[in-house]
């Protein structure tokens, strides 16, 4: 039975409940706007963007997909080619329960 009470608690609804209540009652989600877009801000940041698909990346082995999108050699590989900004697409795991 306690391992049960141990998926429970891991689950989303539990962790959407801790999470909630750092939030509710309070404008901190609504002082950045994620739904108003601003394109002409990211072509200022960088005229080229290059968009990755995390499951696409090949890492060198025992890597991981942040580390080799932090490469300096890769941003030097970037540069030269004149690509200044990165947009990716969901990075976090998901899918499992460790413990």
């Amino acid at each position: 039975m306690h391992y049960i009470h141990w998926l429970v608690a891991q689950s989303m609804l539990a962790q959407g409940k801790r999470y909630a209540t750092r939030y509710k009652g309070s404008g901190l989600q609504w002082r950045r706007a994620y739904g108003k877009s601003n394109p002409r801000g990211a072509s200022e940041l960088a005229s080229v963007w290059f968009t990755a698909y995390p499951p696409s990346i090949i890492t060198r082995p025992g890597e991981t997909v942040l580390k080799t999108l932090a490469d300096p050699a890769l941003w030097e590989a970037f540069d030269a080619l004149g690509v200044h900004g990165m947009h990716t697409g969901p990075m976090k795991r998901a899918g499992g329960v460790q413990g």
